[in-house]
Protein backbone atom coordinates (compact mmCIF):
# COMPACT_ATOMS: atom_id res chain seq x y z
CA UNK A 1 0.00 0.00 0.00
CA UNK A 2 2.80 2.36 0.84
CA UNK A 3 4.42 1.73 -2.53
CA UNK A 4 1.11 2.29 -4.36
CA UNK A 5 0.46 5.51 -2.47
CA UNK A 6 3.97 6.62 -3.22
CA UNK A 7 3.43 5.94 -6.93
CA UNK A 8 0.16 7.92 -6.87
CA UNK A 9 1.93 10.84 -5.27
CA UNK A 10 4.70 10.68 -7.83
CA UNK A 11 2.18 10.60 -10.68
CA UNK A 12 0.30 13.55 -9.20
CA UNK A 13 3.53 15.46 -8.74
CA UNK A 14 4.29 14.94 -12.42
CA UNK A 15 0.81 15.36 -13.92
CA UNK A 16 -0.51 18.35 -11.96
CA UNK A 17 2.17 20.77 -13.23
CA UNK A 18 1.72 19.37 -16.74
CA UNK A 19 -2.05 19.93 -16.60
CA UNK A 20 -1.62 23.43 -15.18
CA UNK A 21 0.96 24.28 -17.80
CA UNK A 22 -1.28 22.92 -20.56
CA UNK A 23 -4.17 25.07 -19.34
CA UNK A 24 -1.95 28.12 -19.17
CA UNK A 25 -0.61 27.42 -22.66
CA UNK A 26 -4.13 26.99 -24.03
CA UNK A 27 -5.23 30.32 -22.57
CA UNK A 28 -2.09 31.93 -23.95
CA UNK A 29 -2.78 30.51 -27.42
CA UNK A 30 -6.42 31.63 -27.27
CA UNK A 31 -5.31 35.11 -26.23
CA UNK A 32 -2.86 35.29 -29.09
CA UNK A 33 -5.47 34.06 -31.57
CA UNK A 34 -7.94 36.65 -30.28
CA UNK A 35 -5.32 39.37 -30.64
CA UNK A 36 -4.52 38.17 -34.16
CA UNK A 37 -8.22 38.35 -35.02
CA UNK A 38 -8.44 41.92 -33.69
CA UNK A 39 -5.33 42.81 -35.67
CA UNK A 40 -6.98 41.38 -38.79
CA UNK A 41 -9.98 43.70 -38.34
CA UNK A 42 -7.69 46.68 -37.69
CA UNK A 43 -5.69 45.99 -40.85
CA UNK A 44 -8.92 45.67 -42.83
CA UNK A 45 -9.95 49.15 -41.65
CA UNK A 46 -6.56 50.59 -42.56
CA UNK A 47 -6.59 49.01 -46.03
CA UNK A 48 -10.12 50.24 -46.74
CA UNK A 49 -9.21 53.74 -45.53
CA UNK A 50 -6.28 53.83 -47.95
CA UNK A 51 -8.55 52.54 -50.73
CA UNK A 52 -10.95 55.46 -50.18
CA UNK A 53 -8.05 57.92 -49.96
CA UNK A 54 -6.57 56.64 -53.24
CA UNK A 55 -9.93 57.06 -54.97
CA UNK A 56 -10.22 60.66 -53.78
CA UNK A 57 -6.61 61.37 -54.79
CA UNK A 58 -7.32 60.03 -58.29
CA UNK A 59 -10.33 62.35 -58.52
CA UNK A 60 -8.18 65.33 -57.52
CA UNK A 61 -5.64 64.37 -60.20
CA UNK A 62 -8.42 64.32 -62.80
CA UNK A 63 -9.53 67.80 -61.70
CA UNK A 64 -5.99 69.15 -62.02
CA UNK A 65 -5.81 67.79 -65.56
CA UNK A 66 -9.17 69.33 -66.47
CA UNK A 67 -8.17 72.68 -64.96
CA UNK A 68 -5.55 73.11 -67.68
CA UNK A 69 -8.02 72.58 -70.51
CA UNK A 70 -7.67 75.07 -73.40
CA UNK A 71 -11.42 74.71 -73.98
CA UNK A 72 -12.17 76.15 -70.54
CA UNK A 73 -9.63 78.95 -71.03
CA UNK A 74 -11.41 79.91 -74.26
CA UNK A 75 -14.82 79.71 -72.61
CA UNK A 76 -15.93 76.86 -74.88
CA UNK A 77 -18.15 75.18 -72.31
CA UNK A 78 -19.72 72.64 -74.68
CA UNK A 79 -16.29 71.23 -75.48
CA UNK A 80 -15.24 71.36 -71.84
CA UNK A 81 -18.45 69.55 -70.85
CA UNK A 82 -17.47 66.63 -73.07
CA UNK A 83 -13.96 66.59 -71.62
CA UNK A 84 -15.28 66.58 -68.06
CA UNK A 85 -17.79 63.86 -68.86
CA UNK A 86 -15.02 61.65 -70.26
CA UNK A 87 -12.62 62.35 -67.38
CA UNK A 88 -15.00 61.48 -64.55
CA UNK A 89 -15.47 57.75 -64.34
CA UNK A 90 -16.81 55.25 -61.86
CA UNK A 91 -20.31 54.64 -60.56
CA UNK A 92 -22.43 57.47 -59.16
CA UNK A 93 -19.91 60.20 -60.00
CA UNK A 94 -20.37 63.37 -62.02
CA UNK A 95 -18.57 66.61 -62.88
CA UNK A 96 -19.88 70.10 -62.12
CA UNK A 97 -18.75 73.58 -63.06
CA UNK A 98 -19.86 76.67 -61.11
CA UNK A 99 -18.96 80.28 -61.85
CA UNK A 100 -17.92 82.98 -59.38
CA UNK A 101 -21.55 84.02 -58.87
CA UNK A 102 -22.60 80.54 -57.82
CA UNK A 103 -24.30 79.82 -61.15
CA UNK A 104 -24.22 76.13 -62.04
CA UNK A 105 -22.88 76.08 -65.60
CA UNK A 106 -23.21 72.34 -66.04
CA UNK A 107 -23.66 69.05 -64.26
CA UNK A 108 -22.77 65.95 -66.27
CA UNK A 109 -25.64 63.98 -64.75
CA UNK A 110 -27.96 66.26 -66.75
CA UNK A 111 -28.51 65.79 -70.44
CA UNK A 112 -26.04 67.57 -72.70
CA UNK A 113 -27.13 71.04 -73.53
CA UNK A 114 -29.32 71.48 -70.45
CA UNK A 115 -29.43 75.15 -69.51
CA UNK A 116 -27.38 76.43 -66.61
CA UNK A 117 -29.36 77.08 -63.46
CA UNK A 118 -29.80 80.50 -61.88
CA UNK A 119 -30.89 79.23 -58.48
CA UNK A 120 -29.48 80.90 -55.39
CA UNK A 121 -26.01 79.50 -54.62
CA UNK A 122 -25.70 77.24 -51.58
CA UNK A 123 -24.49 78.91 -48.40
CA UNK A 124 -21.25 76.95 -48.38
CA UNK A 125 -20.21 78.07 -51.88
CA UNK A 126 -18.26 81.19 -50.89
CA UNK A 127 -16.03 79.14 -48.59
CA UNK A 128 -15.37 76.63 -51.37
CA UNK A 129 -14.52 79.34 -53.89
CA UNK A 130 -12.12 80.84 -51.39
CA UNK A 131 -10.17 77.62 -50.95
CA UNK A 132 -6.61 77.77 -52.20
CA UNK A 133 -6.25 74.11 -53.14
CA UNK A 134 -8.33 71.01 -53.92
CA UNK A 135 -10.64 69.96 -51.11
CA UNK A 136 -13.06 67.22 -50.10
CA UNK A 137 -16.40 68.16 -48.58
CA UNK A 138 -18.41 66.41 -45.92
CA UNK A 139 -21.96 65.38 -46.81
CA UNK A 140 -23.80 68.21 -48.56
CA UNK A 141 -27.08 68.36 -50.52
CA UNK A 142 -26.76 68.28 -54.29
CA UNK A 143 -27.57 71.62 -55.92
CA UNK A 144 -29.47 69.75 -58.64
CA UNK A 145 -31.19 66.75 -57.02
CA UNK A 146 -31.06 67.70 -53.35
CA UNK A 147 -29.81 64.25 -52.35
CA UNK A 148 -26.86 63.90 -50.02
CA UNK A 149 -23.47 63.68 -51.69
CA UNK A 150 -19.82 64.45 -51.11
CA UNK A 151 -17.70 66.52 -53.42
CA UNK A 152 -14.11 66.90 -54.49
CA UNK A 153 -13.55 70.44 -55.70
CA UNK A 154 -10.91 72.80 -56.95
CA UNK A 155 -11.22 76.58 -57.37
CA UNK A 156 -9.41 77.89 -60.44
CA UNK A 157 -9.05 80.81 -62.82
CA UNK A 158 -9.28 80.33 -66.57
CA UNK A 159 -9.77 82.88 -69.32
CA UNK A 160 -9.92 85.68 -66.77
CA UNK A 161 -12.82 84.12 -64.86
CA UNK A 162 -13.05 82.25 -61.58
CA UNK A 163 -14.68 78.84 -61.44
CA UNK A 164 -15.31 76.02 -59.06
CA UNK A 165 -14.67 72.72 -60.80
CA UNK A 166 -15.77 69.66 -58.92
CA UNK A 167 -16.75 66.02 -58.91
CA UNK A 168 -19.78 64.85 -56.99
CA UNK A 169 -19.96 61.39 -55.46
CA UNK A 170 -23.19 59.72 -54.46
CA UNK A 171 -23.26 57.02 -51.79
CA UNK A 172 -23.20 54.24 -54.37
CA UNK A 173 -19.78 55.40 -55.60
CA UNK A 174 -18.17 54.51 -52.28
CA UNK A 175 -20.47 51.54 -51.69
CA UNK A 176 -19.12 49.88 -54.84
CA UNK A 177 -15.59 50.73 -53.73
CA UNK A 178 -16.15 49.07 -50.34
CA UNK A 179 -17.78 46.01 -51.91
CA UNK A 180 -14.56 45.52 -53.87
CA UNK A 181 -12.41 45.50 -50.73
CA UNK A 182 -12.40 41.68 -50.65
CA UNK A 183 -13.74 41.20 -47.12
CA UNK A 184 -16.23 38.54 -45.92
CA UNK A 185 -19.82 39.35 -46.85
CA UNK A 186 -20.94 39.72 -43.23
CA UNK A 187 -18.24 42.27 -42.41
CA UNK A 188 -19.48 45.85 -42.21
CA UNK A 189 -17.54 48.74 -43.76
CA UNK A 190 -18.72 52.29 -43.06
CA UNK A 191 -17.33 55.68 -44.10
CA UNK A 192 -18.06 58.65 -41.83
CA UNK A 193 -17.29 62.28 -42.64
CA UNK A 194 -15.62 64.77 -40.30
CA UNK A 195 -18.97 65.53 -38.66
CA UNK A 196 -19.62 61.87 -37.93
CA UNK A 197 -22.26 61.43 -40.65
CA UNK A 198 -22.47 58.19 -42.60
CA UNK A 199 -21.20 58.74 -46.16
CA UNK A 200 -21.58 55.17 -47.40
CA UNK A 201 -21.69 51.55 -46.25
CA UNK A 202 -21.26 48.20 -47.92
CA UNK A 203 -24.28 46.93 -45.93
CA UNK A 204 -27.70 48.48 -45.51
CA UNK A 205 -29.98 50.69 -47.63
CA UNK A 206 -29.10 54.08 -49.07
CA UNK A 207 -31.51 55.64 -46.57
CA UNK A 208 -28.83 55.18 -43.91
CA UNK A 209 -26.68 57.90 -45.51
CA UNK A 210 -26.47 60.91 -43.21
CA UNK A 211 -27.07 58.99 -40.00
CA UNK A 212 -24.82 59.65 -37.02
CA UNK A 213 -21.94 57.38 -36.10
CA UNK A 214 -22.21 55.49 -32.80
CA UNK A 215 -21.18 57.85 -29.97
CA UNK A 216 -18.21 55.67 -29.03
CA UNK A 217 -16.92 55.99 -32.57
CA UNK A 218 -17.64 59.67 -33.16
CA UNK A 219 -15.97 60.72 -29.90
CA UNK A 220 -12.85 58.60 -30.40
CA UNK A 221 -9.91 61.01 -30.52
CA UNK A 222 -7.25 58.64 -31.82
CA UNK A 223 -6.63 58.09 -35.53
CA UNK A 224 -6.97 54.33 -35.14
CA UNK A 225 -8.58 52.08 -32.58
CA UNK A 226 -10.71 49.04 -31.82
CA UNK A 227 -14.10 49.02 -30.09
CA UNK A 228 -16.61 46.38 -29.02
CA UNK A 229 -19.81 47.58 -30.71
CA UNK A 230 -22.94 45.93 -32.11
CA UNK A 231 -23.09 45.81 -35.88
CA UNK A 232 -26.03 47.20 -37.84
CA UNK A 233 -27.51 43.69 -37.99
CA UNK A 234 -27.73 43.71 -34.19
CA UNK A 235 -25.07 41.07 -33.55
CA UNK A 236 -22.12 41.74 -31.26
CA UNK A 237 -19.11 42.95 -33.17
CA UNK A 238 -15.51 44.04 -33.08
CA UNK A 239 -15.16 47.39 -34.84
CA UNK A 240 -11.81 48.84 -35.88
CA UNK A 241 -11.56 52.38 -37.18
CA UNK A 242 -8.90 54.20 -39.15
CA UNK A 243 -8.53 57.76 -40.38
CA UNK A 244 -8.78 58.39 -44.13
CA UNK A 245 -5.60 60.48 -44.55
CA UNK A 246 -6.68 63.10 -47.10
CA UNK A 247 -10.11 64.33 -45.98
CA UNK A 248 -9.85 63.25 -42.36
CA UNK A 249 -12.88 60.99 -42.66
CA UNK A 250 -13.17 57.84 -40.58
CA UNK A 251 -13.39 54.29 -41.92
CA UNK A 252 -14.93 51.70 -39.60
CA UNK A 253 -14.59 47.97 -40.26
CA UNK A 254 -16.80 45.69 -38.19
CA UNK A 255 -16.65 41.91 -37.93
CA UNK A 256 -19.16 39.72 -36.07
CA UNK A 257 -17.63 38.79 -32.73
CA UNK A 258 -18.62 35.15 -33.29
CA UNK A 259 -16.51 35.04 -36.45
CA UNK A 260 -13.43 36.03 -34.46
CA UNK A 261 -13.77 33.44 -31.68
CA UNK A 262 -10.67 31.22 -31.76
Amino acid sequence: MQIRAYLYLMAAAILVPVILFAGFSLRLIEGRESELARTQVAKAAQRAALLVDADLAATQAALRALAGSPSLARGELDAFYREAQAAVGGPDAWAILIDENGRLLFDTTASKGSPATDEAPPVYLSALLGAQRPFVTDLIPSQVSGRLMTGVGMPLRAGGRQYLLGVGHGADHFRQLLLGAGLPQDWQLDIYDRKGKLVASNLGPAALVGQDAPPELSTAETADGILALPLRSGVAGTVAFSRVPGPGWKLAAGAPAAALVP
